[in-house]
């Protein structure tokens, strides 16, 4: 118990990930509770999920997010690079040896249809399977989140099976599907060799 204590008043190893937007840093599930407790009456983000209506108090809130330890379990807060504002986070959890499940949880809807998704977890994926030794990453989306499946989709995740009515939606009571998704390290590597070598597209610049 005592070390499981000191555990967690050891700071966590910094982990900062930089895209051409965003900035992606490894945070607490304290920090992340307290920063984004004002989802908490988002119902648009929280149907998204699948999760509660609530009412949330900020204890209430904060659990729902896993302990986290940068080893294996990563909450990467997410912002606009050069900026402070919090507009979602991304989740990695290894539940198994090599084996991380993703989740994305975009609560500034400002942001929502402007590909934070794709460019946030293309730059987790190389840090899942380069820097994390995993093998395999996976998501699970339930049946009404048509742009959850849709952003696993482009980024090369196979159709693994589907847990049919496994989901009931809190709020319409409603049974739903439970779709699950993979990629495995070396389908991801080659398809970031394809893309590597591609060429730059032209430039649009009217030279004269």
């Amino acid at each position: 118990m005592f070390k499981s204590l000191l555990r967690r008043l050891k700071p966590l190893p910094r982990v900062v990930i930089e895209t051409e937007r965003f900035t992606l840093r490894g945070v607490s599930r304290e920090w992340l509770g307290r920063h984004s407790f004002r989802w908490a009456e988002n119902e648009a983000f929280l149907d998204g999920l699948g999760w509660p209506p609530g009412p949330y108090t900020r204890r209430k809130w904060t659990r729902r997010f896993t302990r986290s330890d940068n080893r294996k379990v990563f909450h990467f807060a997410i912002f606009p690079r050069g900026s402070d504002h919090l507009i979602g986070s991304h989740g990695v959890f290894f539940t198994e040896p090599g084996s991380a499940l993703l989740y994305v949880a975009i609560g500034d809807l400002e942001w929502w249809g402007k590909g934070v998704v794709q460019e946030v977890r293309a730059a987790l994926l190389d840090f899942v399977f380069d820097k994390a030794g995993g093998h395999r990453a996976y998501g699970q989306v339930h049946g009404r989140n048509a742009a959850s499946m849709y952003n696993y989709q482009r980024l090369g995740f196979r159709h693994e099976g589907t847990m049919r009515q496994q989901r009931l939606l809190p709020r319409s009571n409603e049974r739903v599907d439970l779709v699950m998704f993979g990629l495995l390290k070396e389908e991801w590597l080659a398809r970031r060799s394809v893309r590597e070598m591609r060429p730059d597209p032209p430039s649009t610049r009217n030279t004269g």
